[in-house]
């Protein structure tokens, strides 16, 4: 499949071969290139420990602790920011797909008729809509398996 040159090469890469591109967020290269995040602090914990395990000073944890207040926000958008979404139409399936822990990309393969429309509030996660990025009237829910799928304000709908 080519690729041109408004489609990254991660959504080309990631596609169904019988899907139908239903959403593709602008925001997937931005998120997906700063799950590194997660590497750093795990990087900076292991450090912390070391460097408390050799009786050194208590500052050295002031890098890890500043990092670790953006960890619940960070969390809730890595569990509910769908950055790719396609529509399988032979077994009736919507595939979302999401990046989780150390930048792993799994999908979400839904049933159509388990999805349903939520409100904002529903998803449990107020956090998540401190940033700007992401559009409070696209939320979803999986009645089946619970999973919630937010979507960010500049994606393009097919």
């Amino acid at each position: 499949m080519p690729i041109d040159n408004n489609q990254s090469s991660i959504d080309a890469a990631i596609g169904h071969e019988n899907g139908i591109v239903m959403y593709r967020s602008h925001q997937s290269p931005y998120v997906l290139k700063h799950r590194y995040y997660d590497w750093v602090m795990f990087g900076l914990g292991a450090w912390v420990v070391n460097s408390w395990l050799s009786a050194s000073t208590t500052f050295m944890a002031l890098p890890l602790i500043y990092g670790l207040c953006s960890l619940p926000r960070r969390l809730s958008q890595m569990n509910h920011f769908c950055f790719h979404a396609e529509l399988l139409p032979h077994s009736e399936q919507v595939v979302f797909h999401k990046a989780q822990m150390f930048g792993e990309l799994t999908r979400v393969y839904v049933d159509i008729k388990n999805l349903e429309k939520i409100n904002a509030e529903d998803c449990g996660t107020p956090l998540l809509w401190d940033v700007n990025m992401f559009d409070s009237e696209m939320v979803f829910r999986c009645t089946e398996s619970n999973h919630k799928f937010v979507f960010d304000k500049a994606g393009i709908w097919n």
